[in-house]
Protein backbone atom coordinates (compact mmCIF):
# COMPACT_ATOMS: atom_id res chain seq x y z
CA UNK A 1 0.00 0.00 0.00
CA UNK A 2 1.48 3.27 -1.10
CA UNK A 3 2.43 5.87 1.85
CA UNK A 4 -0.83 7.84 0.96
CA UNK A 5 -3.66 5.85 -0.44
CA UNK A 6 -5.59 7.36 -2.67
CA UNK A 7 -9.64 6.66 -1.03
CA UNK A 8 -13.07 7.60 -2.96
CA UNK A 9 -16.21 7.93 -0.47
CA UNK A 10 -19.48 6.39 -2.05
CA UNK A 11 -22.80 7.38 -0.46
CA UNK A 12 -26.21 8.30 -1.29
CA UNK A 13 -27.46 12.09 -1.18
CA UNK A 14 -30.05 11.34 1.88
CA UNK A 15 -30.16 14.32 2.95
CA UNK A 16 -28.41 18.05 4.17
CA UNK A 17 -27.04 16.68 7.30
CA UNK A 18 -25.54 12.88 5.64
CA UNK A 19 -23.86 14.99 2.74
CA UNK A 20 -22.41 17.47 5.96
CA UNK A 21 -21.32 14.42 7.80
CA UNK A 22 -19.58 12.81 4.65
CA UNK A 23 -17.85 16.15 3.82
CA UNK A 24 -16.24 15.85 7.62
CA UNK A 25 -15.36 12.47 7.13
CA UNK A 26 -13.58 13.30 4.21
CA UNK A 27 -11.98 16.36 5.72
CA UNK A 28 -10.88 14.31 8.78
CA UNK A 29 -9.28 12.26 6.60
CA UNK A 30 -7.07 14.04 4.42
CA UNK A 31 -6.18 15.66 7.56
CA UNK A 32 -4.34 12.25 8.59
CA UNK A 33 -2.58 11.90 5.53
CA UNK A 34 -4.83 10.18 3.49
CA UNK A 35 -5.62 11.44 -0.21
CA UNK A 36 -9.34 11.07 -0.15
CA UNK A 37 -12.09 12.30 -2.96
CA UNK A 38 -15.90 12.43 -3.18
CA UNK A 39 -17.97 14.04 -5.80
CA UNK A 40 -18.69 17.43 -4.01
CA UNK A 41 -15.06 17.73 -4.62
CA UNK A 42 -15.23 16.49 -8.42
CA UNK A 43 -18.15 18.61 -8.87
CA UNK A 44 -16.97 21.88 -7.35
CA UNK A 45 -14.03 21.44 -9.32
CA UNK A 46 -14.88 20.54 -13.36
CA UNK A 47 -17.99 19.91 -14.94
CA UNK A 48 -18.04 15.80 -14.37
CA UNK A 49 -19.90 13.16 -15.55
CA UNK A 50 -20.27 11.29 -12.23
CA UNK A 51 -20.88 7.62 -14.06
CA UNK A 52 -17.22 8.17 -15.44
CA UNK A 53 -16.22 9.34 -12.09
CA UNK A 54 -17.70 6.21 -10.61
CA UNK A 55 -15.99 3.90 -12.86
CA UNK A 56 -12.44 5.71 -12.57
CA UNK A 57 -13.13 5.73 -8.56
CA UNK A 58 -13.51 1.57 -8.68
CA UNK A 59 -10.75 1.68 -11.16
CA UNK A 60 -7.89 3.28 -10.11
CA UNK A 61 -8.18 4.35 -6.40
CA UNK A 62 -6.53 2.06 -3.53
CA UNK A 63 -9.88 1.93 -1.83
CA UNK A 64 -13.37 2.59 -2.04
CA UNK A 65 -15.49 3.60 1.18
CA UNK A 66 -18.85 2.76 1.06
CA UNK A 67 -21.34 4.87 3.22
CA UNK A 68 -24.64 2.13 4.35
CA UNK A 69 -27.54 3.95 5.13
CA UNK A 70 -31.09 3.26 5.07
CA UNK A 71 -31.35 4.78 1.98
CA UNK A 72 -28.45 3.63 0.67
CA UNK A 73 -29.80 0.14 0.82
CA UNK A 74 -33.08 0.77 -0.83
CA UNK A 75 -31.86 2.44 -3.66
CA UNK A 76 -28.90 -0.35 -3.95
CA UNK A 77 -31.40 -2.61 -4.23
CA UNK A 78 -33.99 -1.29 -6.82
CA UNK A 79 -31.11 0.01 -9.06
CA UNK A 80 -31.66 3.48 -8.55
CA UNK A 81 -29.20 6.26 -10.32
CA UNK A 82 -25.59 6.56 -9.01
CA UNK A 83 -26.43 4.51 -6.30
CA UNK A 84 -27.50 1.56 -8.68
CA UNK A 85 -24.86 2.19 -11.07
CA UNK A 86 -22.04 1.99 -8.30
CA UNK A 87 -23.56 -1.31 -6.65
CA UNK A 88 -23.19 -2.84 -10.06
CA UNK A 89 -19.43 -1.97 -10.07
CA UNK A 90 -18.52 -3.27 -6.87
CA UNK A 91 -19.76 -6.75 -7.89
CA UNK A 92 -16.67 -8.20 -9.99
CA UNK A 93 -14.59 -6.76 -6.69
CA UNK A 94 -16.54 -8.76 -4.15
CA UNK A 95 -15.68 -11.68 -5.97
CA UNK A 96 -12.01 -10.67 -7.00
CA UNK A 97 -10.53 -8.00 -4.10
CA UNK A 98 -13.35 -7.20 -1.79
CA UNK A 99 -11.07 -5.63 0.21
CA UNK A 100 -10.75 -2.75 -1.68
CA UNK A 101 -14.56 -2.43 -0.56
CA UNK A 102 -14.65 -0.78 3.06
CA UNK A 103 -17.90 -0.45 4.37
CA UNK A 104 -19.04 1.97 7.01
CA UNK A 105 -22.70 2.52 8.38
CA UNK A 106 -24.81 5.11 9.94
CA UNK A 107 -27.73 3.74 11.18
CA UNK A 108 -30.25 0.49 12.32
CA UNK A 109 -27.79 -2.27 10.94
CA UNK A 110 -30.51 -4.63 10.16
CA UNK A 111 -31.68 -1.86 7.40
CA UNK A 112 -28.44 -0.20 5.89
CA UNK A 113 -26.83 -3.66 3.79
CA UNK A 114 -28.52 -3.83 0.41
CA UNK A 115 -29.39 -7.24 -0.65
CA UNK A 116 -25.35 -8.01 -1.81
CA UNK A 117 -23.31 -6.72 0.91
CA UNK A 118 -25.50 -8.85 3.50
CA UNK A 119 -22.94 -10.68 5.84
CA UNK A 120 -20.43 -8.13 5.31
CA UNK A 121 -18.40 -6.35 7.76
CA UNK A 122 -19.18 -2.35 8.17
CA UNK A 123 -17.35 0.13 10.84
CA UNK A 124 -20.36 1.70 12.45
CA UNK A 125 -20.43 5.24 12.77
CA UNK A 126 -24.29 5.25 14.41
CA UNK A 127 -23.08 6.57 17.75
CA UNK A 128 -21.80 10.34 17.10
CA UNK A 129 -20.37 9.84 20.58
CA UNK A 130 -17.72 6.65 19.43
CA UNK A 131 -16.85 9.24 16.07
CA UNK A 132 -13.54 9.33 17.13
CA UNK A 133 -12.74 5.55 18.19
CA UNK A 134 -14.16 4.42 14.90
CA UNK A 135 -12.54 6.95 12.70
CA UNK A 136 -9.15 5.67 13.93
CA UNK A 137 -10.34 2.03 12.65
CA UNK A 138 -11.25 3.18 9.59
CA UNK A 139 -7.98 4.80 9.54
CA UNK A 140 -5.80 1.78 10.52
CA UNK A 141 -8.14 -0.17 8.21
CA UNK A 142 -6.86 2.02 5.10
CA UNK A 143 -3.54 1.58 6.10
CA UNK A 144 -3.95 -1.76 6.65
CA UNK A 145 -2.69 -1.46 10.21
CA UNK A 146 -5.74 -2.85 12.08
CA UNK A 147 -6.19 -5.53 15.24
CA UNK A 148 -7.55 -8.17 12.98
CA UNK A 149 -8.73 -9.58 16.30
CA UNK A 150 -11.74 -7.02 15.35
CA UNK A 151 -13.03 -8.31 12.33
CA UNK A 152 -15.07 -11.28 11.23
CA UNK A 153 -13.17 -14.39 11.40
CA UNK A 154 -13.23 -15.04 7.54
CA UNK A 155 -11.28 -11.42 7.31
CA UNK A 156 -8.49 -11.86 9.68
CA UNK A 157 -7.79 -15.40 8.90
CA UNK A 158 -3.75 -15.83 8.23
CA UNK A 159 -2.52 -18.39 5.67
CA UNK A 160 1.22 -19.09 4.73
CA UNK A 161 1.89 -19.87 1.22
CA UNK A 162 2.14 -23.91 0.64
CA UNK A 163 3.16 -25.64 -2.39
CA UNK A 164 -0.78 -27.43 -2.05
CA UNK A 165 -1.62 -23.94 -2.32
CA UNK A 166 -0.71 -24.82 -6.81
CA UNK A 167 -3.80 -27.81 -6.57
CA UNK A 168 -6.85 -27.25 -7.93
CA UNK A 169 -9.52 -27.80 -5.52
CA UNK A 170 -13.11 -28.79 -7.15
CA UNK A 171 -15.61 -26.69 -5.58
CA UNK A 172 -18.44 -29.29 -4.59
CA UNK A 173 -21.06 -27.27 -2.74
CA UNK A 174 -24.37 -26.73 -4.37
CA UNK A 175 -25.79 -23.97 -5.52
CA UNK A 176 -29.31 -23.11 -4.15
CA UNK A 177 -31.93 -21.45 -6.00
CA UNK A 178 -31.60 -18.60 -3.35
CA UNK A 179 -28.29 -17.94 -5.33
CA UNK A 180 -29.40 -18.23 -8.74
CA UNK A 181 -32.30 -15.87 -8.53
CA UNK A 182 -30.41 -13.43 -6.57
CA UNK A 183 -27.77 -13.95 -9.68
CA UNK A 184 -30.68 -12.92 -12.17
CA UNK A 185 -31.91 -9.87 -11.06
CA UNK A 186 -28.11 -8.80 -10.31
CA UNK A 187 -27.42 -9.65 -13.95
CA UNK A 188 -30.98 -7.96 -15.08
CA UNK A 189 -29.92 -4.47 -12.88
CA UNK A 190 -26.50 -4.81 -14.81
CA UNK A 191 -27.35 -5.02 -18.41
CA UNK A 192 -30.28 -2.60 -17.90
CA UNK A 193 -28.38 -0.09 -16.44
CA UNK A 194 -25.61 -0.54 -19.10
CA UNK A 195 -28.38 -0.26 -21.90
CA UNK A 196 -29.73 2.90 -19.92
CA UNK A 197 -25.80 4.64 -19.92
CA UNK A 198 -25.65 3.50 -23.56
CA UNK A 199 -28.44 5.32 -24.65
CA UNK A 200 -27.73 8.34 -22.38
CA UNK A 201 -24.10 8.71 -24.42
CA UNK A 202 -26.06 8.04 -27.71
CA UNK A 203 -27.86 10.86 -27.02
CA UNK A 204 -25.18 13.47 -25.55
CA UNK A 205 -23.37 12.92 -29.16
CA UNK A 206 -26.81 13.26 -31.48
CA UNK A 207 -29.14 15.65 -30.62
CA UNK A 208 -31.85 14.11 -33.25
CA UNK A 209 -31.91 10.91 -30.73
CA UNK A 210 -34.15 10.41 -27.59
CA UNK A 211 -34.94 7.54 -25.71
CA UNK A 212 -37.85 6.69 -23.12
CA UNK A 213 -36.63 4.54 -20.67
CA UNK A 214 -40.22 2.95 -18.75
CA UNK A 215 -39.82 1.13 -15.51
CA UNK A 216 -42.77 -0.86 -15.59
CA UNK A 217 -41.23 -3.19 -12.56
CA UNK A 218 -38.32 -3.63 -10.65
CA UNK A 219 -38.18 -6.86 -12.85
CA UNK A 220 -39.69 -5.65 -16.11
CA UNK A 221 -38.30 -2.38 -18.30
CA UNK A 222 -38.80 -1.09 -21.76
CA UNK A 223 -36.30 1.03 -23.96
CA UNK A 224 -38.02 3.03 -27.02
CA UNK A 225 -36.10 4.77 -29.28
CA UNK A 226 -36.94 7.96 -31.30
CA UNK A 227 -34.57 9.44 -34.03
CA UNK A 228 -36.42 13.40 -34.87
CA UNK A 229 -38.76 12.60 -32.72
CA UNK A 230 -40.06 9.37 -34.84
CA UNK A 231 -40.05 5.79 -33.34
CA UNK A 232 -37.70 3.93 -34.51
CA UNK A 233 -37.58 0.88 -31.98
CA UNK A 234 -37.97 -0.70 -28.63
CA UNK A 235 -35.96 -3.00 -26.71
CA UNK A 236 -38.00 -4.89 -23.62
CA UNK A 237 -36.27 -6.62 -21.29
CA UNK A 238 -37.87 -8.87 -18.00
CA UNK A 239 -37.21 -11.53 -15.75
CA UNK A 240 -39.74 -14.40 -17.22
CA UNK A 241 -40.79 -17.62 -16.03
CA UNK A 242 -42.90 -19.00 -19.09
CA UNK A 243 -42.52 -22.74 -17.60
CA UNK A 244 -42.68 -23.08 -14.20
CA UNK A 245 -38.96 -23.17 -13.28
CA UNK A 246 -37.71 -22.24 -9.30
CA UNK A 247 -35.81 -19.21 -10.83
CA UNK A 248 -36.53 -16.86 -13.23
CA UNK A 249 -34.72 -16.52 -17.11
CA UNK A 250 -33.78 -13.24 -18.66
CA UNK A 251 -35.79 -12.69 -21.69
CA UNK A 252 -35.43 -10.01 -24.53
CA UNK A 253 -38.01 -8.86 -26.85
CA UNK A 254 -37.55 -5.85 -29.74
CA UNK A 255 -39.70 -3.58 -31.73
CA UNK A 256 -43.13 -5.70 -32.80
CA UNK A 257 -42.88 -7.88 -29.36
CA UNK A 258 -43.35 -5.02 -26.81
CA UNK A 259 -46.57 -5.68 -25.91
CA UNK A 260 -46.61 -9.07 -25.56
CA UNK A 261 -44.29 -11.10 -22.24
CA UNK A 262 -45.56 -14.68 -23.76
CA UNK A 263 -43.02 -13.99 -26.80
CA UNK A 264 -39.51 -13.24 -26.75
CA UNK A 265 -36.48 -12.56 -29.47
CA UNK A 266 -33.67 -14.14 -26.50
CA UNK A 267 -34.20 -16.43 -23.36
CA UNK A 268 -31.15 -16.56 -20.81
CA UNK A 269 -30.79 -19.01 -17.92
CA UNK A 270 -28.61 -19.85 -15.31
CA UNK A 271 -25.75 -21.55 -15.88
CA UNK A 272 -22.32 -21.87 -13.78
CA UNK A 273 -18.83 -23.09 -15.20
CA UNK A 274 -16.77 -25.76 -13.77
CA UNK A 275 -15.52 -23.49 -10.67
CA UNK A 276 -19.20 -22.38 -10.17
CA UNK A 277 -18.86 -19.54 -11.15
CA UNK A 278 -22.29 -17.84 -12.15
CA UNK A 279 -22.83 -17.08 -15.82
CA UNK A 280 -26.11 -16.74 -18.33
CA UNK A 281 -26.54 -19.18 -20.98
CA UNK A 282 -28.92 -18.26 -23.85
CA UNK A 283 -31.78 -21.07 -24.17
CA UNK A 284 -33.53 -19.35 -27.53
CA UNK A 285 -32.68 -16.77 -29.90
CA UNK A 286 -33.76 -15.87 -32.61
CA UNK A 287 -30.93 -13.41 -34.00
CA UNK A 288 -27.73 -13.71 -32.30
CA UNK A 289 -26.45 -15.73 -29.78
CA UNK A 290 -26.00 -19.34 -31.51
CA UNK A 291 -23.50 -21.10 -30.06
CA UNK A 292 -22.93 -23.12 -26.45
CA UNK A 293 -21.12 -20.19 -24.69
CA UNK A 294 -21.81 -18.93 -21.76
CA UNK A 295 -22.13 -15.09 -21.12
CA UNK A 296 -21.62 -12.42 -18.35
CA UNK A 297 -23.67 -9.39 -18.11
CA UNK A 298 -21.03 -7.03 -19.88
CA UNK A 299 -21.01 -9.90 -22.83
CA UNK A 300 -24.58 -9.88 -23.70
CA UNK A 301 -24.73 -5.95 -23.65
CA UNK A 302 -21.90 -6.01 -26.69
CA UNK A 303 -23.30 -8.61 -28.64
CA UNK A 304 -27.09 -6.53 -28.28
CA UNK A 305 -25.41 -3.12 -29.02
CA UNK A 306 -23.02 -4.83 -31.54
CA UNK A 307 -25.53 -6.67 -33.83
CA UNK A 308 -28.84 -4.79 -33.57
CA UNK A 309 -28.87 -1.67 -31.63
CA UNK A 310 -26.41 0.19 -33.15
CA UNK A 311 -27.80 -0.80 -36.67
CA UNK A 312 -30.74 0.12 -35.46
CA UNK A 313 -30.03 3.73 -34.89
CA UNK A 314 -27.58 4.21 -37.57
CA UNK A 315 -30.15 2.60 -40.71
Amino acid sequence: MPEKPKVFVSYSWDSKEHQEWVKKLVDDLSSKGIEVNFDQKETQRKTTNLYRMMISAFKDYDYVIVVLTENYAKKADNGEGGVGFESNLSYPFLNKDEDKLILIARGDLKKVFPMHLKGYYAIDFTNSEDYDNKLQELVNRIRNTSDKSNFPLDQSKEHKKSYVDNYEIPDIREITDIEKEKFMKESFIKIRDDLELLFSKVKEKNKNFEYIHEKVSSTKSIFKLYRNGNFIDGIKMWLCNLFRNTTYDLCFSYRDNLGNDNSFNERFTFAATKDNEFRLKYSFSSNFFNDDNLFNSDEIVNVIWENYIKNVIKS
